[in-house]
């Protein structure tokens, strides 16, 4: 949806005047993602050339992401992706994050270089993983079509990526890779809810203030809740409420990091691999500790 504007005469409105009006007066839904300055069309009794004005300006665009990421492939600049940590939820991401059309992950960084550089290989990256030292580095090697890995966060938000992925888990570190990519130019995808509890619309804030998105992962517990909100009020329905979107017993709220994953039913064979994190999936798991 796009906004054409034409001032009164003698006035001079700029794009974050409007964007501020609109985000003040109008629902989330009715906003315009673009508001254009222009001579509004007008017919021969004053009337607005509503037709002229999607003709010109309201171009149809593709709403189905794998579309949008299609057109990225197609005109050969993919999404470039950095993540920060090789957790639970970085490995899942790691494989489609290297198939999917229109989005290439650069690189990954972790404090244990070696639990990495496992979690790349496990998504199918055997044989292309090369160690990053600088973000000079990342660069040369993510062009020859290889996934970096680097104990470093710096030289990852450094390096020539758009989007930087907090996965941590961890409030202290979430802050400051999430603060400095903004500062570098980069979008953040964030991950890591302990982090987003804590500091969200700060950092929402300076997104805005940059240019840039600050947003949930799309698909992740947080991320599907905000959406559902969306879409609810979206069909004219009053939110009173939102939270957990898991399912909840009473005992849960006991779980400890000793004692999870029979809640999750995992066996210790599962467990063993060492793909799992009591630590950072308990508080998931027990509703007073949740977010």
């Amino acid at each position: 949806m796009c906004a054409v504007i034409q001032a009164t005469s003698g006035e001079h409105l700029t794009e974050q005047e409007m964007g501020s009006f609109c985000e003040q007066s109008l629902p989330r839904y009715k906003r315009p993602r673009q508001i254009i300055f222009a001579q509004v069309p007008r017919g021969s009794t004053g009337k607005i050339e509503k037709p002229k004005l999607r003709e010109k300006y309201c171009k149809e665009t593709d709403v189905s992401l794998f579309a949008l990421l299609e057109k990225r492939q197609a005109i050969n600049r993919p999404v470039r992706i950095g993540v920060i940590g090789a957790g639970t939820f970085s490995s899942a991401f790691f494989k489609p994050g290297q198939t999917v059309p229109g989005m290439k992950v650069m690189c990954i960084a972790d404090l244990d270089r070696e639990k990495a550089k496992r979690a790349c290989i496990a998504a199918g990256g055997r044989g292309r993983c090369r160690d990053g030292h600088s973000p000079s580095g990342i660069n040369e090697g993510a062009a020859r079509g290889k996934v970096m890995v680097t104990d470093s966060a710096d030289h990852l938000i450094k390096a020539d990526l758009e989007v930087m992925v907090e996965a941590t888990g961890v409030t202290e570190a979430g802050t400051y890779h999430a603060w400095t990519a903004l500062e570098n130019g980069k979008h953040v995808v964030m991950a890591n809810v302990e982090t987003d509890v804590l500091l969200g619309p700060i950092l929402k804030k300076k997104a805005d203030e940059k240019g840039l998105v600050y947003s949930m992962a799309y698909g992740d517990q947080p991320g599907i809740i905000c959406e559902m909100v969306d879409w609810a009020r979206t069909i004219g329905l009053e939110v009173v409420c939102a939270g957990k979107g898991t399912r909840y017993q009473p005992e849960y709220r006991y779980s400890t990091p000793e004692t999870v994953w029979k809640y999750f039913g995992f066996t210790e064979e599962q467990v063993s691999t060492g793909h799992f994190n009591a630590r950072c999936t308990t508080p998931f798991w027990t509703a007073p500790n949740h977010p």
